[in-house]
């Protein structure tokens, strides 16, 4: 008897710890989903500028301690991202995301478009599309994505034309059936295009890449006619897509502060040019 009842005692110790156990794992997984620290996977440029100066004073008057994770490659960011070193990224439109997602098998997911700077036609050597000759080397950038972006904003110039049965995220020159005036289209990549440019015609250069060179906007001979799939998104892991947090963000982005920023910094600013999404 003396026996079975140790034995019971025993059990039910057991029990007790692990009961105390799983308490103390719920009460963590709590604590984790209740999280007011959101972490940003950020780069130099426009995009983190909008961020840090409109949008996350936003959040911290709601209670949320916002912190920075530095990158100098969008490709790091969405890795830091996916492994959960970083909870958002604000730099990359949804074709980007899911060339990812498909190279990666990552698991991102974008929330909503946001304020976008377009990608632009920046002059080289030649300053107007109507000084280009023959052999005249055009710069695009080499991200199968924005690749495809530079060679629509050509065709919508008139420079070249483009197959029209070719999907139009994943164009490439061996899409181009026209080019009247036989101009060489170089494939450059993307971080060195805009220090490329002095030694080009012309260059197409994402919005972003051009900021953080410098470059004067209003010097752009053309920008492009921003489609859905190009606009920058608030993306996230797939599994945080439905958090407090996230909510957060995307309504401090859907706000009167952010949007008149943007406005002022379009009539006052040579920097960069947005557009808002719809």
């Amino acid at each position: 008897m003396h026996k079975f009842k140790t034995a019971v005692l025993a059990v039910l110790a057991l029990l007790t710890l692990g009961a105390c156990g799983s308490n103390q794992a719920s009460q963590n997984e709590a604590a984790a989903e209740d999280s007011q620290d959101i972490r940003l996977a950020t780069s130099p440029g426009p995009y983190s500028d909008l961020f840090l100066d409109v949008v996350k004073p936003i959040l911290e008057e709601d209670g949320y301690k916002v912190e920075t994770v530095e990158f100098t490659d969008l490709r790091e960011a969405d890795v830091a991202l996916e492994e959960k070193a970083a909870d958002l990224n604000i730099e990359q439109h949804t074709l980007y995301m899911e060339n990812f997602n498909e190279e990666k098998d990552a698991h991102l997911t974008n929330i909503q478009p946001l304020p976008t700077v377009p990608m632009a036609i920046f002059p080289g050597q030649k300053d107007s599309f109507d000084s280009l000759e023959a052999g005249d080397q055009i710069g695009v950038p080499d991200d199968p994505s924005n690749l495809s972006r530079a060679l629509l904003l050509l065709e919508k110039e008139g420079l070249i034309t483009l197959d029209p049965n070719a999907d139009k995220a994943n164009l490439n020159v061996e899409h181009i059936t026209e080019n009247p005036k036989n101009l060489k289209i170089e494939v450059i990549s993307s971080p060195n295009l805009a220090r490329t440019t002095p030694d080009l015609a012309l260059a197409a250069i994402p919005g972003s890449r051009a900021f953080d060179a410098g470059i004067d906007f209003q010097t752009a001979l053309a920008y492009e006619d921003v489609a859905p799939e190009f606009m920058l998104q608030l993306v996230v892991r797939e599994e945080d897509k439905d958090k407090d947090w996230v909510k957060a963000v995307s309504k401090a982005y859907k706000s009167d502060q952010v949007k008149d920023a943007v406005e002022k910094i379009n009539q006052e600013s040579s920097q960069a040019y947005w557009i808002l999404p719809e």
